[in-house]
C-alpha cells in the first residue's frame, strides 16, 4: 500500500508530548470530527487500521472510526466503523452505492460505555481479514456487502469520527486515541506488543499515526512524515486521555496464569501477575517520566516513572509486586509505598499501605490502575510554638529521636534558650523515618524594663469628669484597682488609682493614676465693658490678686493693669492647681451725656407702680436726692441730674399714670352700598389687640367670612359676591396686653 501525498510537507509536530497517554479528543456524537487535509490516495491490500476507543453515551447511529474517501455516488477506499453490534471495515469497488458496490469484514462485539478498548482491524488481502480486540482476535467473517473485490479510491479527502458524504452520515459518540494506519498485516503477536505504548511515527509500513496529544488549537498532527493532518471540525474539543498508554510495555503472551514483567530506567522491576481465569491478556505499560499531577503524594527523588495495568479482561483481579533496583534499594525500610489511581487523566493519588519490606507487593487489585513508588509522608512536628512572645527568654526541647540537629544560633543540642527577638529554626534527622525534619517560627522576646512607664499625675481644669485610656501597643489585658478590666476608664472624684498592664509572654508592669478636680473661678475681671473717659487711660483690675500667674493682652502681668484705646480686649490666670482660664472685656468711648437721651417721657397703668433706673455706666440723682431706683406712684413730670464719670447733664420727661382698660362694642347693622358710611363690620373699640380672630355665619351657620387681622373687616361680600340682606351672627375672640374676653351677637345687613 502506499501514499499518494498532496500539498503536505510535515514532520513531528511542533508541541510538548504530555506524560502517558497525555490528550485526546472527546467526539460529542452529533456534529464533531477531525478532517484530514489531503487525500490518502491509491490504497491497496495489505493493510492495518488500529486504535484506541471509550464509547460516549450519546451515539445516535453507526459509530464511524474512519472514512478514507467521500462515497458520494459509490463506495470508494475504506470506511471503519461499528454499526449493530459489530465492527466491520467496508472497502468500495466504486460501481455503486448500493451493496454491490462495497464488501468487507465483520467481527460482533458489545462495547461498554466509558470503558477503553483496543481496536485493530488487519486485512491482509482483498478476502482476508482479522478483526482484534484488546489484542485478542475476534471471530472475523466475509461480508458486508457483495461487490466485486477491486479497492477503487480517488483524491479525495477522508475523516476521523464520521462518514463523508452519502445518504447516511453519522458521528462518533466518544473518545480516540492512538489511531494507526499501517501498510502491513500486523501479526497478533505485533498488535499486542504495540497496544499499550506509544509510537515514534518512524516504524516501518507505517502510514499515518495520531497520537491526539497536539492538546490545543484545532490541529491534528500526523506524527508519520509526510502523511496527513487534520483540522478539528465544529467545537470538537481536547480532554486528558485515560486511555491505558505508556512509554513501554510488556504483556504475558495473553496466557492466563502468566506474569507481565517489566524494568523501570532506574532497574526497578515490576511483576503484574492475573489472578483469575477469563480473557487472556495482562498488560504492563511504563511511564519513563514522573507524572504531571502529584496531587496526594510525595514523591521520591529517585523515582522519575509511574507504570500502568491494563487487562483484557476489564475487571480480572491481580497482584503487583515490585523488586527495588540500586537507586530505590536504599530506602529505609517501609518508608517507600505504592500509590495509585484509576488513569492518567485522574486528579489525585491514594497512597496504599504496601510498603518496602524490602521488596514492595500489592495484591488482588482491579480493575486497570496506575502505580507510583512514592514516600511515606515524613513526620509532621510542631517543635516550637506559633510565631509567639515571651518574657526574657524562650526555651524549646525538641526531645529524643532525632540527629543532625541544627538551631539558627548555631546550637545542636536537643534544647536551646533564646533571648532575642528575631525567627528561630530548627533541622534534624529522624532517626525512624530517615527524613529530616524543620520547624520555624517568629519569637518576641519582651524586657520588662524596656516597657515605659504611665504613672500620671493629672488635674482636671474645670471639668466634671476625665477619661483615661490605659491602652498600650502589645499588652494583652489591663486590671484596675477595682477588678475592672477595661482599659478606658471614666472619672469624677479626686484620688490615686493603681493600673496594672499585661504583655505576652507574661510581662506586666503596675502604674499609678492621681487625679485632682480643680474648680475654676469664673470671670475673673468684673465688669465686661469699661469706658474711657476722653483722653484719659481705664483702670482694669482682676477681682482677686491671688493668681500666681498672669497675662493681659497689652503684655502686662499684673493683677491690674491700663488701657487708653477702645476695643475687646483679654486676661488669662493660672490659680493653685495651674489651670488657665481666659476672661474678656470691651474697653468703650464714653459719649458727652449732652449727645444723648437717656430718658423719655413714658407711661403705666393705673393700679401699678413704675421703677425707675440709671443704666449701666451711669449715676442718676433723682428729685428725692437719692442715686439708686426711683418709684413713681401717679403722673408726674421729672428732673433727673445724669453722670457717666466723665461729664454730667440734666434731662426733664413726663410720666403718664392711665387707665389700660378697653372697650369692645358692635353695631347692630350696617349698610354695605360703597358710600363711604358704615361699609365695614367689626369692632368698634381702642384696643390694642394681641389676638384676634373674627367670624361671620349666616343663619344656617354657614361661614361667610374670617379675619385674624384687625385692619381686615367684614364688607358684606362671600367669595367676591354680595350676600344678601339678613340677619348674620358674629363670634369674636381677642386679647390685649391687660385681659382676652370673647363677643357674639346678631347684625342686620341692609343695602
Amino acid at each position: 500500500m502506499r501514499y499518494l501525498v498532496v500539498l503536505i510537507i510535515s514532520s513531528f509536530p511542533l508541541f510538548s508530548q504530555p506524560p502517558g497517554s497525555g490528550n485526546t479528543l472527546d467526539f460529542n456524537g452529533t456534529n464533531q470530527y477531525v478532517s484530514l487535509n489531503s487525500s490518502f490516495g491509491t490504497l491497496s491490500f495489505p493493510m492495518t487500521l488500529t486504535t484506541w476507543f471509550k464509547a460516549g453515551n450519546n451515539q445516535n447511529g453507526i459509530v464511524r472510526f474512519f472514512s478514507s474517501h467521500d462515497m458520494t455516488g459509490a463506495y470508494r477506499g475504506l470506511l471503519f466503523q461499528y454499526i449493530n453490534g459489530t465492527i466491520n471495515v467496508q472497502c468500495g469497488n466504486g460501481t455503486s452505492r448500493s451493496p454491490t458496490g462495497r464488501w468487507g469484514f465483520v467481527a460482533n462485539y458489545t462495547f461498554t460505555t466509558d470503558q477503553w478498548c483496543h481496536i485493530a482491524v488487519v486485512i491482509s488481502s482483498a478476502t482476508t481479514g482479522q478483526i482484534y480486540v484488546n489484542g485478542n482476535p475476534l471471530s472475523t467473517t466475509l461480508g458486508n456487502g457483495g461487490g466485486v473485490q477491486n479497492l477503487v479510491t480517488d483524491n479525495s479527502n477522508g475523516r476521523l469520527g464520521a462518514n463523508t458524504a452519502g445518504n447516511n452520515i453519522t458521528y462518533l459518540s466518544g473518545q480516540m486515541d492512538e489511531f494507526t494506519f499501517w501498510g502491513k498485516a500486523l501479526t497478533r503477536v505485533e498488535v499486542q506488543d504495540m497496544m499499550c505504548h506509544k509510537l515514534s511515527g518512524n516504524e516501518p509500513n507505517l502510514l499515518a499515526y495520531y497520537r491526539f496529544d497536539n492538546g490545543v488549537g484545532t490541529t491534528l498532527s500526523n506524527l508519520v512524515t509526510g502523511g496527513p493532518s487534520g483540522t478539528l471540525m465544529n467545537g470538537l474539543s481536547w480532554v486528558a486521555s485515560s486511555a491505558p498508554v505508556g512509554d513501554r510495555s510488556f504483556h504475558n503472551g495473553h496466557t492466563n496464569a502468566v506474569s507481565a514483567t517489566g524494568l523501570s530506567l532506574t532497574g526497578d522491576n515490576i511483576t503484574v501477575s492475573p489472578v483469575n481465569s477469563g480473557v487472556a491478556g495482562t498488560h504492563l505499560y511504563i511511564v519513563d517520566s514522573p507524572p504531571s499531577n502529584t496531587a496526594g503524594i510525595t514523591t521520591w527523588p529517585s523515582v522519575n516513572y509511574y507504570f500502568g495495568v491494563f487487562n483484557s479482561d476489564y475487571i480480572k483481579t491481580y497482584d503487583v509486586d515490585v523488586t527495588l533496583g540500586a537507586t530505590t534499594g536504599t530506602a529505609p525500610t517501609g518508608r517507600l509505598k505504592i500509590a495509585k489511581r484509576p488513569h492518567n487523566a485522574s486528579p489525585t493519588w491514594t497512597l496504599t499501605a504496601a510498603g518496602n519490606t524490602p521488596n514492595i507487593s500489592l495484591p488482588a487489585q482491579t480493575p486497570i490502575s496506575q502505580f507510583i513508588i512514592a514516600q511515606e509522608p515524613c513526620p509532621v512536628v510542631d517543635w516550637m510554638p506559633d510565631d509567639s512572645t515571651a518574657c526574657d527568654s524562650m526555651f524549646v526541647d525538641i526531645g529524643g529521636g532525632y540527629s543532625n540537629i541544627s538551631w539558627s544560633n548555631g546550637a545542636t543540642t536537643n534544647s536551646n534558650a533564646f533571648f532575642v527577638s528575631g525567627q528561630v529554626w530548627v533541622s534534624a534527622v529522624d532517626t525512624a523515618s530517615g527524613c529530616t525534619l524543620t520547624d520555624t517560627m517568629d519569637v518576641t522576646i519582651v524586657s520588662p524594663s524596656n516597657i515605659p512607664s504611665s504613672s500620671l499625675d493629672t488635674v482636671i481644669c474645670g471639668a466634671s469628669s476625665f477619661t483615661c485610656d490605659i491602652s498600650m501597643s502589645g499588652a494583652t489585658s489591663y486590671q484596675w484597682f477595682d477588678g475592672n478590666t477595661q482599659p478606658v476608664r471614666i472619672f469624677t472624684n479626686d484620688g490615686s488609682y493603681w493600673f496594672e498592664r499585661t504583655f505576652p509572654g507574661g510581662c506586666s508592669t503596675r502604674d499609678t493614676l492621681t487625679l485632682k478636680f480643680a474648680i475654676i473661678t469664673t470671670d475673673p475681671v468684673a465688669e465686661n465693658e469699661l469706658y474711657l473717659c476722653g483722653q484719659d487711660t481705664v483702670d482694669v483690675q482682676l477681682r482677686s490678686n491671688t493668681y500666681p500667674e498672669v497675662l493681659w493682652s497689652n503684655g502686662e502681668t499684673s493683677w491690674q493693669t491700663e488701657y487708653w484705646q477702645t476695643g475687646m480686649e483679654w486676661v488669662q490666670t493660672k490659680n493653685a492647681d495651674g489651670c488657665w482660664q481666659t476672661d474678656s472685656f470691651e474697653i468703650l468711648q464714653s459719649l458727652p451725656l449732652s449727645d444723648q437721651a437717656i430718658f423719655a417721657d413714658t407711661s403705666f397703668c393705673a393700679g401699678q407702680t413704675l421703677l425707675l433706673s440709671a443704666p449701666s455706666g451711669y449715676t442718676a440723682t433723682w428729685p428725692n436726692g437719692q442715686t439708686g431706683d426711683y418709684l413713681v406712684g401717679g403722673t408726674k413730670d421729672i428732673r433727673v441730674e445724669l453722670s457717666d464719670g466723665c461729664t454730667e447733664s440734666v434731662e426733664y420727661f413726663s410720666v403718664t399714670k392711665y387707665s389700660c382698660e378697653c372697650d369692645v362694642q358692635f353695631a347692630n347693622a350696617f349698610t354695605p352700598d360703597g358710600d363711604g358710611l358704615n361699609d365695614y363690620f367689626g369692632p368698634v373699640t381702642n384696643c390694642e389687640f394681641t389676638t384676634y380672630n373674627l367670624i361671620i355665619l349666616n343663619r344656617w351657620g354657614q361661614q361667610m367670612f374670617e379675619s385674624r387681622d384687625e385692619n381686615l373687616r367684614f364688607d358684606g361680600r362671600w367669595k367676591n359676591r354680595k350676600l344678601p340682606i339678613g340677619v348674620y351672627v358674629y363670634r369674636f375672640v381677642y386679647s390685649t396686653p391687660y385681659k382676652s374676653g370673647t363677643a357674639q351677637g346678631y347684625f342686620t345687613l341692609m343695602r
